[in-house]
């Protein structure tokens, strides 16, 4: 009995010794993998922001006091990068629901249908393609430029005889300026994953500020129109007050605002099942907001359309900032070309939505990823027996706009961009003195 108990004993103590020198057991594969994946996504967010930590020493601006000296051309470069290499797919996309929402507004819907500019597919399709190539030329390209200066005076010269016949007033055309200037600032805000910084929201102040001064559109209703803005962030600041107000004033249901906004929905995504339209109109009523959906009489949002909507745009931005690694610059997203085509001397676009406007044919844009994927939605290809209606030999500035307008304007274009050398468009919009910009509107008004 006490041997048996005697070699229990011993056994136990044996046990007692071997488990207090064993090793300690390895950790779960299941938690290995959880830590491998928590540091990669550190060292993706760490290299997803390296880009705008480094934009306030890389463009010498370190502080809010020296925005101030921030010169449009700065500007423009700044936002390039987010429209190419941070937010190529949302910024487009801001431009676009941008443009979008000005047809929301009473005067301007009223001209489109009044003047049938947008009455049959291919018309509408043009005209939006046509102001989708002026704003790209405007804003990739530095205000100093003539590229940029050329689009502007075009843009001058297709608004000249609306403005004068006051068509088109001058709160309209602020408006209008208003979206295009905050849109990609709520996008990114509302969509992106990450919002803007303040420089970045300072760029895209001092940026439209001095197209708005390249318009002549008067600012004279922003509270410090008198005393100066400090810089672009201040100066959009009370633009987005400003343009609440105008909503606020002028954003009512309308008829042609609601017919405007059926025919584009239907521009946009042309293979929409009919049974599953009315719930796309929601999604649309979901990206322009409240008011302007209420004025281009979209339904109101159900909570199911707004919960698919708004968690889709959740899980992109999670995966986007801890997943994805930034864009490399060889994957630079290119909208229009850096030099006109050898043969035809025009421009070219680069980038579609549904109709292939001013895009060459080539292996890339026929074949390649991105443009079988906007197939089975419903787009069109560049080239071929369909896409050859389409212009694809390019586009040159001077001829952007409707059909009868083509060839006409040399002289108002010229007497624009006369002006936009007195403001010295590219140097800081903040800096022009009252005279040279009383002068210049009251050249436009004679």
């Amino acid at each position: 009995m006490m041997d048996r108990h005697g070699q229990v004993g011993s056994r136990s103590h044996a046990s007692t010794w071997h488990g207090g020198n064993a090793s300690p057991a390895s950790p779960s594969p299941i938690l290995i993998i959880l830590l491998l994946i928590l540091i990669y996504a550190c060292i993706i967010r760490h290299f997803r922001h390296r880009r705008s930590q480094a934009l306030p020493a890389a463009n010498q601006f370190p502080d809010r006091q020296s925005y101030a000296a921030m010169t449009a051309d700065q500007a423009q470069a700044i936002l390039q990068e987010l429209a190419e290499l941070e937010f190529p797919r949302f910024y487009s996309l801001s431009i676009a629901f941008a443009l979008f929402k000005t047809y929301a507004i009473p005067s301007v819907a009223s001209l489109l249908v009044a003047t049938r500019q947008l009455s049959n597919p291919k018309m509408m399709s043009k005209r939006l393609a046509d102001t989708g190539a002026l704003m790209l030329e405007m804003c990739l390209n530095p205000p100093s430029s003539a590229r940029a200066r050329d689009a502007l005076a075009r843009t001058n010269y297709l608004h000249s005889r609306y403005r004068a016949n006051g068509k088109i007033s001058d709160d309209d055309m602020l408006y209008t300026l208003s979206l295009f200037a905050l849109e990609p600032v709520r996008w990114a805000k509302r969509v992106e994953w990450r919002s803007l910084t303040q420089l970045e929201v300072c760029a895209q102040g001092t940026l439209w500020k001095a197209i708005g001064d390249a318009m002549d559109i008067p600012f004279t209703a922003m509270p410090s129109i008198d005393d100066g803005w400090r810089d672009g962030a201040q100066w959009l600041e009370e633009l987005q007050t400003w343009s609440e107000q105008y909503e606020e004033r002028n954003l009512m249901p309308g008829e042609d605002q609601g017919q405007l906004a059926e025919m584009l929905i239907r521009h946009v995504v042309p293979n929409c099942p009919e049974s599953m339209f009315e719930s796309l109109r929601q999604v649309f009523a979901v990206a322009v907001g409240e008011r302007v959906g209420q004025a281009m009489m979209l339904p109101r949002p159900s909570l199911f359309v707004n919960a698919v909507v708004h968690g889709t745009l959740l899980i992109r931005r999670m995966i986007l900032q801890h997943f994805i690694p930034p864009r490399a610059e060889r994957f630079r997203v290119r909208y229009i070309s850096a030099e006109p085509h050898p043969e035809s001397n025009k421009y070219n676009m680069r980038q579609w939505l549904t109709e292939p406007w001013y895009v060459r044919p080539t292996v890339e844009t026929r074949y390649g990823f991105e443009p079988r994927i906007k197939v089975l939605m419903g787009a069109r290809l560049p080239g071929g027996d369909d896409g050859n209606q389409f212009a694809p030999e390019g586009y040159a500035v001077s001829e952007l706009g409707p059909e009868f307008e083509k060839g006409r304007g040399s002289d108002f274009m010229d007497m624009s961009k006369r002006r936009m050398e007195e403001l010295s468009l590219g140097a800081s919009p903040f800096h022009l003195s009252e005279e040279a910009l009383l002068n210049g509107f009251l050249e436009k008004k004679e």
